[in-house]
């Protein structure tokens, strides 16, 4: 009899869940966050046939068809949901009117696009769909992809908008500072952040133009210079004190800037005549390492690398050689980027081939695409070759994850796993700790082309060129920006700020 009576339960259950049509959206959102765009479609279809009046229903359904590179169903279900929310149409069906305008732009037609981009405008204007609108070649196509730079590509100028360190995220929009997450401080206090939020001290009134964390401060680059908070940067290593929680300016490191970087302990600005000075924790002020000629900069946990404008890579700190003094770090041919975390440098060539150099713990510096003379007992003491990329022109390094960025905009992370931020559903194991990692560089599903691309403690986040910000991995201190426990890929921000956790579908 209590048999009966709990299966009696579970078809009672079952039968309301396959009734309800938000728990099959859920499951819809659930899926496409993981990568699944087929399987998220199915289930988007189901929620749409559950309520065919629902007009976001069939705007979710027509964007993950399209995610699904099924146009024809992409076409009718953005049609359908328009015609739902019926006329004048309310400025939330802004998102519905943009997904219609990509859709008509895939399939060439370039009048509807312009005129769904157009609509999506007038109901809320955005930067973002005015850059869509306003990139349409005159003769009715988008031309072809190319070495992708500016707006469509990875900065040329070396500096950053999008930077993560340990378990916090922060993002350059419109001269404000926007970050989220958790953000550690010298005297042993915390700060989360589980949405995007504006930084005080840098809201929509302020410039910034760079942003550099370390483990226990954060500093940007302003019209005032390098303004630092949450520590002074003058304390010795283990030193217990509140620290300047404040933003306030730190003086000596010179005018013209254009650039910050931050390794645990240390802060460098370069200036936009390639000189670089640098301030670690207990000195007096900024000195100069001695380099010159930088195009960009990037740090581990002890360490400071400066990519010259000659291709060539110089270290302060002990990388890729026994000494810490200024060194140069070889690689094969010029290096067109570098990236580095932890006690891993890599850089993408100008060939676009990647090699990496230093601690290649769970094969973040390539040992898991091959054997690889240069790396024995965990440690690559010369350039090693990460196979599997031959068009990179942009790579991020964060706590033995790697990303590279190829030409097109696709993005492909390898190394360490443990929390899915080298993409999802990846079990191997590696290492004496058996933790899982990607061996080879693999692709992150959900995602559109890249411009840019952090990797923090334990998750990692993108800029799209659309402009979308999106974040997958660990969420225990709200790394992805979502508001939320949610795993997977999360939009912190798309197009515009609609409130962190949304997708390119619009969530209500």
């Amino acid at each position: 009899m209590r048999a009966l009576v709990l299966v009696s339960v579970l078809g009672f259950a079952s039968t309301a869940l396959a009734q309800d049509p938000s728990a099959s959206a859920d499951e819809a959102r659930r899926l496409s966050r993981a990568g699944d765009a087929a399987g998220a479609l199915r289930a988007m279809l189901r929620a749409v046939e559950q309520q065919p009046d629902d007009p976001v229903f069939h705007c979710e359904a027509g964007w993950l068809a399209f995610l699904a590179e099924d146009l024809d169903v992409a076409t009718e279900q953005l049609a359908l949901g328009l015609a739902r929310y019926g006329r004048p149409l309310p400025r939330r069906a802004a998102s519905c009117l943009y997904n219609a305008g990509r859709v008509a732009e895939a399939g060439g037609r370039i009048e509807d696009a312009r005129a769904r981009y157009r609509e999506s405008l007038a109901l809320r204007p955005n930067d973002v769909v005015r850059a869509r609108l306003d990139g349409l070649a005159a003769a009715g196509a988008r031309p072809a992809p190319s070495a992708p730079s500016g707006a469509d590509g990875p900065p040329t100028d070396g500096r950053l908008t999008l930077v993560a360190q340990d378990s916090h995220t922060c993002f350059i929009r419109d001269g404000e500072l926007l970050c989220w997450g958790r953000r550690r401080i010298d005297d042993g206090g915390e700060v989360i952040a589980r949405r995007a939020t504006p930084t005080p001290g840098f809201d929509r009134r302020a410039s910034v133009r760079a942003h550099a964390r370390g483990i226990y401060f954060s500093c940007a680059l302003d019209e005032r210079g390098v303004v630092c908070w949450d520590h002074d940067l003058g304390l010795r290593r283990g030193a217990s004190a509140t620290g300047q929680r404040r933003p306030s300016v730190l003086p000596g490191f010179g005018d013209d800037l254009v650039e910050l970087e931050a390794s645990w302990f240390t802060l460098c600005a370069r200036s936009a005549s390639g000189s670089v000075r640098c301030r670690s924790q207990g000195a007096a002020a900024p000195s100069d390492p001695g380099a010159r000629g930088v195009a960009q900069m990037a740090a581990g946990n002890d360490f400071v690398c400066f990519r010259g404008r000659d291709g060539r890579v110089q270290c302060l700190g002990a990388i890729g050689a026994p000494a810490s003094g200024l060194h140069e770090v070889p690689f094969p041919a010029r290096v067109a980027h570098i990236g580095a975390d932890r006690e891993t440098l890599c850089a993408a060539l100008e060939d676009g081939r990647v090699f990496c150099v230093g601690v290649d713990r769970y094969g973040v510096a390539g040992s898991g695409t091959g054997r690889n003379p240069a790396c024995v007992e965990g440690v690559c003491s010369a350039a090693n070759p990460v196979r599997g990329i031959d068009d990179a022109v942009f790579v991020a390094v964060g706590n033995y994850t790697a990303c590279a960025i190829r030409r097109d905009g696709e993005l492909r992370c390898w190394g360490m796993n443990n929390r899915g931020q080298a993409g999802p559903d990846h079990d191997v194991r590696c290492g004496r700790e058996h933790t899982r990692c990607r061996r080879s560089p693999g692709t992150i599903g959900g995602l559109g082309p890249v411009r840019e691309v952090t990797i923090g403690n334990q998750h990692t986040c993108a800029l799209e060129r659309s402009g979308a910000v999106r974040c997958w991995g660990d969420n225990f201190r709200g790394q992805l920006g979502s508001g939320g426990p949610s795993t997977g890929v999360q939009t912190v921000l798309f197009p515009e700020d609609e409130g962190p956790g949304e997708t390119g579908w619009g969530r209500r």
